[in-house]
């Protein structure tokens, strides 16, 4: 894994989950099985998303009336895992779907018609699955590289609580098995621009970095409190959550 390059395209705004597939030394199954495992589910409101954040293993798009088209979203978005599926060709297909399909509810399509919210569809799906295969690879290989930094973007569309760990983590790592990262392993909300950097023994001592185990509490994004193999991917346009 190459964590420069990594890091580039997880924090961009444009993620292209082609280029991040590209990354992996070998096809990224874990990454797709993740995204295959999720079981799709109709959340009609607020209440019902959060209600669902306790189920792992679900793929659900808050407001979405027709299983119908949740099927069809969530197909197009395992084809940009499998395949070529870029996001304008994703786009695309939704507009495409919009315009040709006539059962279509007037909630369901204007959801779809928004740019931002369908972004934010695509890119969260697929960074989440992204990071449940780079979390289970860095699991594998915690017995070379046992000690985690975390790592992430400062800038004015950063949250505080994000800002507040990486300050943490400027000069320190934690190792793998601390219970820290059982509910702080990215991503940590909506368009979270966050990462994870694997070091061995000697690259941290190199580095002058601290290894620590006392990690303070840190307030998290609603729903976002479990590493991302378990976490369930559900997307609304929410202010608050598209920074």
């Amino acid at each position: 894994m190459r964590i420069n390059e990594l890091k580039t395209l997880l924090f961009s705004d444009t993620t292209d989950v082609i280029n991040l597939i590209a990354l992996f030394d070998k096809k990224p199954e874990d990454i797709i099985y993740y995204f295959k495992s999720k079981n799709i589910v109709i959340t009609k409101n607020w209440k019902e998303y959060y209600d669902y954040l306790l189920s792992r293993n679900i793929f659900s798009i808050a407001g979405i009336t027709k299983t119908e088209i949740l099927n069809i979203v969530y197909h197009l978005i395992l084809s940009s895992q499998e395949s070529d599926l870029s996001y304008d060709k994703f786009k695309n297909s939704i507009q495409e779907l919009i315009t040709s399909t006539g059962f279509i509810p007037n909630q369901d399509k204007k959801i779809l018609e928004s740019p931002a919210r369908l972004k934010l569809i695509f890119r969260q799906n697929n960074q989440t699955s992204f990071m449940a295969g780079r979390y289970k690879q860095m699991i594998e290989n915690a017995n070379i590289r046992p000690y985690w930094r975390y790592v992430g973007v400062e800038d004015n569309n950063s949250r505080l609580n994000h800002l507040e760990v990486q300050n943490f983590f400027k000069n320190k790592v934690v190792k793998y098995n601390n219970p820290f990262w059982l509910s702080w392993y990215p991503p940590n909300g909506f368009n979270c621009r966050c990462g994870v950097e694997s070091y061995t023994l000697d690259e941290v001592n190199k580095r002058n970095l601290i290894i620590t185990s006392a990690v303070p509490y840190f307030r998290q994004d609603e729903g976002f409190n479990t590493t991302p193999d378990k976490l369930i991917t559900l997307v609304d346009p929410v202010p608050l959550f598209n920074k």
